[in-house]
């Protein structure tokens, strides 16, 4: 029933980060088209630059996937100012002196709104672009939600599963495995057998937390199965190699 449960959970993430990505489109969508009518006389007399929107809320230019301008945000820095950036150059090229005419274009459109104004115009939360705010705040919660119950699920069934395997480990039963491995079964700096293929535990103290346990390991040369008893480990640092 909790897998059921749990896959139920996982799908419902699914179909949310689907209807997020619909929504991040849509958002998108409507900025860009936004950007696009505040710079449409620019845009027009120069029709190889594409405009589109990343991270959000930065509006760049391109000429071929090349970026010849953006506008950037502030919010890393904990406000909503927007810059322009750029780079310099000393190419003496076509491409060169008309993507420095472009930018001084877009530049003067910002100087004469005012960058803050136009940018308010563009990322205005109103209308539809309010709407798909809720919704993805609405699913953003839910997922949320989702996400910690089943890391909680998930941590439950590992403890479930540590509490068997432990179980079985103080009975006595051995562990193999398929691939001989190094077994770390300490702190300290030789704590450490090298190619173990099987363990077991043949004692323990009242609260389990100390073991003896019986190592078989492979030798370099020979592969012959080799017997060691070490006595005092503390279980903790077994407990990963035999889950």
């Amino acid at each position: 029933m909790t897998n059921i449960i749990k896959q139920t959970l996982i799908d419902r993430r699914t179909v949310i980060a689907e209807e997020l990505q619909v929504l991040e489109a849509q958002k998108n969508e409507l900025i860009v088209k936004r950007a696009g009518e505040l710079f449409k006389a620019v845009l027009e007399d120069f029709s190889e630059v594409s405009l589109g929107i990343s991270y959000g809320d930065t509006i760049y230019f391109n000429v071929d996937r090349k970026e010849i301008l953006s506008i950037n945000s502030r919010s890393w820095v904990g406000n909503s100012n927007h810059y322009l950036n750029t780079y310099a150059t000393a190419i003496d090229s076509e491409f060169e002196y008309k993507r420095l005419i472009f930018n001084g274009k877009i530049a003067e459109i910002l100087y004469k709104g005012g960058m803050q104004l136009c940018i308010n115009e563009i990322f205005a939360e109103d209308g539809l672009l309010a709407v798909w705010k809720d919704e993805m705040k609405a699913l953003q919660k839910e997922d949320s939600t989702l996400r910690y119950a089943v890391i909680n699920m998930e941590r439950e069934e590992a403890e479930e599963k540590k509490a068997k395997v432990l179980e079985s480990f103080y009975k006595g039963e051995e562990v193999a495995f398929e691939k001989a491995r190094i077994i770390i079964y300490g702190r300290g700096k030789y704590d450490v057998i090298y190619r173990v293929v099987k363990l077991k535990c043949i004692d323990k103290n009242a609260s389990g937390k100390k073991i003896t346990v019986e190592f078989t390991s492979l030798s370099y040369d020979t592969n012959v199965e080799i017997v060691n008893k070490i006595e005092g480990i503390q279980t903790k640092y077994l407990v990963g190699e035999l889950i």
